[in-house]
């Protein structure tokens, strides 16, 4: 049997590598830059994407039934976006529940007046946002241009959260 040199071996690895991985480049989001436009649906099936919200400033908040950080800082986040002005604000939560039926039962349990979104399974979240965890609330100002975005726990009575939040004008 004959034996390859292990460079030739190691070459044609990272070929085949980039060969699969080609076309798999998820995109990212960047703060001062446009935010894609997710195409999401409405709890009643309807569509709606990001862009239908400009002309207010926009909180888009990803989160899941199945998300125990998303349910335990949900009250100080209701709290956070009771104080914002709704003239000049709007509020969406994006859920990326694979059970929508899920996810209608436990809003009839925990009434929310967020506009409720549906990224069923992270299908446009994971794709054009790139992401892979929740929670993770973007703020994007009135052209659509995402100024800041919280990953994980947010704090939302944290001095330096609220600092942030004030330097956007919510």
């Amino acid at each position: 049997m004959k034996e390859y040199p292990i460079f030739l071996i190691k070459a044609v690895a990272v070929v085949l590598l980039l060969t699969l991985l080609q076309g798999c480049e998820k995109k990212s989001v960047a703060v001062d830059k446009a935010f894609p436009d997710l195409k999401l649906q409405n709890l009643d099936g309807s569509e709606m994407k990001v862009s239908d919200l400009q002309g207010k400033f926009v909180v888009l908040k990803l989160w899941a039934t199945w998300c125990q950080i998303c349910i335990e800082t949900e009250p100080q986040f209701k709290a956070f976006i009771q104080k914002l002005d709704s003239n000049e604000v709007v509020v969406a939560a994006i859920s990326v529940d694979k059970d929508i039926n899920m996810l209608q039962e436990y809003l009839l349990d925990h009434p929310s007046a967020q506009l409720q979104l549906i990224d069923r399974n992270m299908e446009q979240s994971n794709k054009l946002l790139g992401v892979n965890m929740i929670p993770q609330v973007f703020i994007l100002d009135r052209q659509g241009v995402l100024r800041y975005q919280f990953t994980g726990r947010t704090l939302w009575a944290d001095e330096h959260v609220q600092m942030i939040l004030k330097m956007a004008k919510l």
